[in-house]
């Protein structure tokens, strides 16, 4: 049986797979946050950790790409938001090669000065990896959707968006007018009493 899940009709295997994928980019971004963090220059060992980190960067790449591919076709808007992501990360990625070059920063002072701005990049993404692991998650211990049983009321909107201190920002498309008319909305019999 296939389920109406964050915009896609979805196996309950494909629905696993996503699960599983997404929970692996999950703790890569968490060991790539770990590895950024104690990152510094006079560290014996920063050549090493600092190819863990691209390593750690390009299996992260090629699993996101998967990701990506397997959401696409979603009508859940919050989804693009996880290719924005990806490109942001790979166009700081390609600006920090760039810089890693001997007649621009060389390679120790590129990472420490671009690796912590990728690291910012991956918090935001995080966030996105979360919510759509906690939405796969819900959707596979929802037994009533794999048998064909229609959802109860009560868990159709059971993701409740938490309020954060920026805002989002509202294009439109088409021109939008609107009048704005002062006072309060007065009843029938206000309007009899006026007159």
């Amino acid at each position: 049986p296939k389920a109406r899940i964050i915009g896609l009709t979805l196996t309950k295997s494909h629905t696993q797979w996503l699960h599983n994928t997404t929970t692996t980019l999950i703790t890569l971004l968490s060991q790539q946050l770990t590895a950024i963090r104690i990152l510094y220059l006079h560290d014996p060992s920063f050549t090493r950790k600092l190819k863990a980190i691209q390593e750690r960067q390009y299996r992260f790449q090629n699993t996101m790409t998967l990701v990506l591919d397997a959401v696409r076709p979603s009508t859940e808007l919050w989804l693009s938001e996880l290719d924005d992501g990806q490109q942001a990360i790979l166009r700081k990625v390609k600006w920090c090669n760039r810089m890693s070059q001997p007649a621009y920063l060389g390679i120790r002072d590129a990472a420490l000065r671009y690796w912590p701005l990728i690291a910012d990049s991956y918090k935001l993404l995080s966030a996105n990896l979360g919510r759509l692991d906690d939405e796969l998650e819900d959707a596979l211990d929802d037994e009533a959707l794999w048998t064909g049983r229609r959802a109860r009321p009560k868990s159709v909107g059971k993701y409740v968006p938490k309020p954060n201190s920026k805002g989002k920002a509202v294009y439109f498309f088409k021109d939008v007018r609107a009048r704005w008319i002062p006072g309060v909305e007065q009843s029938e019999e206000e309007r009899e009493e006026k007159k």
